[in-house]
């Protein structure tokens, strides 16, 4: 281990909150405390260079905090709702606190990007999640 920096972002840092958050796994719901999310660009999905490249969408400015994402311990996880969001727990777990911990963690959302890949996206997690099949029709 390396002497502490004041950057989060440094590799140490980085280690240093992950192993805060191994530290509070208690069998419960454990959330990334902020978010950063895409804004929607018209200009770069006009185009077929930019509209795939994540950097031709802009993060918004500050993280916003709030419930997110879910960290689930293995040991008591019993599956994942579609998104990662709550997740389900086996008793007696997950149903302590619907909101759970927060964690100092983030995540770079890059979701709000071009309707096409919005759709592309959308339709291959209904897929995989058979809440549709390939073969029904768009009725």
């Amino acid at each position: 281990k390396g002497a502490k920096t004041n950057c989060s972002l440094s590799p140490y840092g980085v280690a240093e909150k992950i192993e805060a958050v191994r530290g509070s796994i208690d069998g419960e719901r454990v959330r990334f405390g902020f978010v950063a999310k895409s804004l929607a660009n018209r200009h770069a999905c006009s185009s077929d260079a930019t509209k795939s490249d994540v950097r031709a969408f802009p993060l918004n400015v500050a993280f916003q905090p709030g419930p997110f994402k879910t960290i689930s311990d293995a040991r008591s996880l019993d599956g994942l709702d579609l998104g990662g969001h709550f997740n389900m727990f086996v008793s007696p777990f997950g149903g302590k606190d619907v909101i759970g911990t927060f964690t100092d963690l983030g995540i770079l959302h890059f979701h709000n990007r071009c309707l096409e890949h919005e759709v592309n996206n959308t339709r291959k997690a209904c897929l995989s999640h058979g809440y549709v099949d390939e073969g029904d029709s768009k009725d």
